[in-house]
């Protein structure tokens, strides 16, 4: 229940803005092994207002741009996440691609927490591209 979004499980229908929230959860779980609202077992923990926990409270290598990506992604208000996965996944590329200007390259069997920060938007990258990407042609 931690990946659906509180207003399915309100008894909602589904909208692309609750595929948003699923793929915000699970690029949030990959990243951090946690969820980003806690464990959610019912409705009932919905109502006790879950709080969003940062991401860089998990993992402070990563980026807070991503943070805040991640955030819209898995708002409890369908209205203030993405309205498409579309735009989500064109956030998640732009954050990549301005992340990897601003870093320059480390030296080889480097182990820095910027080497390691880029490797996290790699990852973020191309399984965001593919799930967003697997949405669009499920969804169309």
């Amino acid at each position: 229940l931690s990946y659906r979004a509180p207003e399915l499980l309100r008894g909602e229908a589904a909208t692309e803005r609750s595929d948003v929230y699923a793929a915000g959860v699970t690029i949030y779980r990959m990243l951090a092994a946690e969820y980003p609202h806690g464990r959610i077992r019912s409705i009932d923990d919905w109502q006790h207002q879950r709080r969003y926990v940062p991401l860089r409270q998990q993992n402070d290598a990563l980026p807070s741009e991503l943070d805040d990506i991640l955030e819209r992604a898995c708002a409890p208000d369908p209205k203030r996440r993405y309205s498409t996965i579309e735009q989500f996944g064109a956030a998640l590329n732009t954050a990549q691609a301005r992340a990897a200007v601003d870093h320059t390259p480390a030296p080889a069997g480097a182990n820095t927490p910027d080497h390691e920060a880029r490797w996290s938007w790699w990852l973020v990258g191309v399984l965001g591209a593919g799930l967003c990407t697997y949405l669009y042609f499920v969804l169309h």
